[in-house]
C-alpha cells in the first residue's frame, strides 16, 4: 500500500550571530558570551546507505526486499524508525531530545554521479556547475569575523569550504611539528607578499591552538579525529563553523560489515566530541549528511548501489530532537524512482537553511540571495533548534 506510515511521519513532522572568539585583554580572559553557536558539518562520503543507518523498521516491506542484509541489531526510536545498533551515543542523544532524524531526503541532485552529487551537496545550488565556492564558505563571508571562526578538518579544503572568506585548516599528522618561531621569522621575510602576509599570521594561530595535537587512533579514525575537534571547537578562540568528511560509504559490497565499523566509529566521534565540549555542546549542532543514499535492492555482492532517496542526522544540545522528520513514500516497486531508489520527499536545503536561519542567525535574505541561491526559505523545516539566549 502506497505511503502506509504518511499518519505516523506527518505527526512526526508537526511535532554565530553573536560574537565568537574573545582575546585575551591585559592577560585576562574575557567570559564567553552568552549566545556563541557551534555548527559542525560532517559528509559521509560515498553515499550512506539511509535503509541501514536509519531503518524503517516499521515498514511491512523493508524484511522482504533486503533479506539478510536487514539482519542486524537496531535501536527503536518512534515506533517506524530505528537507529542502526551500533550507534547507542546517538541512541542517547535521541532519549535526551537532542537528536533528530531525516529520511527519504536528497538534495535537488537526481542522478547518480558521485562528483556531481558531492558538488550540488557543497555548491548550495540546484545543480552541479556554476560555481567555484561552497554555501559555507559564503556563510563566513558575510561575517567580518570569518577567518577565526571557519575550519576545515582534513588533507584538503572541500569545495564547500572553499571560496573568498579565508578558512583555516588542519589535519591531524604524525609529521614533527615545526619549531614554534619559525613562522615568526617567516612572517616578516613574506610581510610583502599579498598571501603569505595574511596567511601566515593565520597560520600561526591554528598551530598555537593545535599544538600537541596528533593522529590518535586508538579507536577508529572518526573517534580520534571528532575528540579533537570537540577540544579545538571548546575554546574561547576557537573555531565555530567546521566541516569534516569520513570516507569509505560507498558499499557496492560487504555493506553490513562496512555499516558496523564506520557506524560505531562515528557514534564514538560523537561521543568524544560531547565530551571535549563540555559546557559548549549545548550551543553545538552537528549535521551528518551524504551525497546520496543507495539503492533500495540489495546487489548480488551484499551491497547496494548509488541511489538517490536517503537519510540525514542533526544532533547536539542545541536541537529541539527527539523526532524523525520523513514524509516516508514506501519500498514498493511502484514507490520507488525508476523501480529502483528510494524517492526523496524533502529537500535536504530545508534543514541547512533553518541551521544558518534558527542556530547561526543568517537572514532569509543572506540564506535565498547568497547562501543558498535560488532556495525559498519560507520552505526551510522550523523549530528545528533551541533559542539561544
Amino acid at each position: 500500500m502506497k505511503h502506509r506510515s504518511f499518519e505516523i511521519s506527518r505527526r512526526r513532522l508537526l511535532q554565530f550571530s553573536g560574537a565568537t572568539a574573545l582575546a585575551s585583554v591585559s592577560g585576562q580572559s574575557l567570559a564567553a558570551p552568552a549566545s556563541d553557536p557551534r555548527f559542525l558539518m560532517i559528509i559521509l562520503r560515498g553515499g550512506v546507505d539511509g535503509l541501514t543507518m536509519l531503518p524503517p523498521t516499521g515498514d511491512p516491506d523493508l524484511a522482504g526486499i533486503r533479506g539478510q542484509m536487514n539482519e542486524f541489531p537496531t535501536i527503536p526510536l518512534d515506533g517506524f524508525f530505528s537507529l542502526h545498533g551500533a550507534m547507542p551515543t546517538m541512541g542517547e542523544l535521541w532519549e535526551q531530545q537532542q537528536l533528530i532524524g531525516f529520511h527519504a531526503i536528497s538534495t535537488p541532485y537526481q542522478d547518480r554521479s558521485h562528483f556531481d552529487a558531492q558538488n550540488v551537496l557543497e555548491n548550495g545550488l540546484a545543480h552541479p556547475d556554476g560555481s567555484a565556492d561552497g554555501w559555507l564558505n559564503r556563510a563566513l563571508a558575510l561575517r567580518p569575523d570569518s577567518a577565526r571562526r571557519g575550519l576545515s578538518v582534513g588533507a584538503g579544503t572541500p569545495l564547500i569550504m572553499r571560496g573568498a572568506a579565508p578558512v583555516g585548516s588542519w589535519a591531524p599528522s604524525q609529521l614533527p611539528v615545526a619549531e614554534p618561531t619559525l613562522v615568526d621569522r617567516l612572517i616578516p621575510l613574506w610581510a610583502k607578499d599579498p598571501l603569505l602576509a595574511r596567511m601566515l599570521p593565520q597560520g600561526r594561530e591554528l598551530q598555537a591552538m593545535t599544538g600537541g595535537m596528533g593522529g590518535d587512533t586508538s579507536s577508529g579514525r572518526m573517534a580520534g579525529l571528532l575528540d579533537q575537534v570537540g577540544q579545538l571547537m571548546a575554546r574561547v578562540d576557537g573555531p565555530r563553523i567546521v566541516a569534516m568528511d569520513s570516507d569509505g560509504w560507498d558499499m557496492h559490497g560487504t555493506l553490513l560489515f562496512h555499516m558496523n565499523r564506520l557506524s560505531a566509529d562515528l557514534d564514538q566521534g560523537i561521543a568524544r566530541l560531547r565530551s571535549a565540549l563540555g559546557e559548549s555542546w549545548s550551543q553545538t549542532a552537528v549535521l551528518i549528511v551524504s551525497e546520496f543514499g543507495r539503492t533500495v535492492e540489495p546487489n548480488g555482492t551484499g551491497g547496494a548501489d548509488h541511489g538517490i532517496g536517503g537519510s540525514a542526522l542533526l544532533l547536539g544540545g542545541a536541537v529541539r530532537g527527539g523526532r524523525v522528520i520523513a514524509d516516508w513514500p514506501g519500498l514498493r516497486p511502484g514507490d520507488r524512482i525508476a523501480a529502483r531508489d528510494l524517492r526523496p520527499t524533502a529537500d535536504l536545503r530545508g534543514v541547512i537553511a533553518a541551521a544558518l536561519a534558527d542556530h547561526l542567525s543568517y537572514s532569509p535574505t543572506e540564506i535565498g540571495e547568497t547562501i543558498l541561491p535560488g532556495f525559498t526559505t519560507a520552505n526551510r523545516l522550523p523549530e528545528l533548534f533551541h533559542r539561544m539566549l
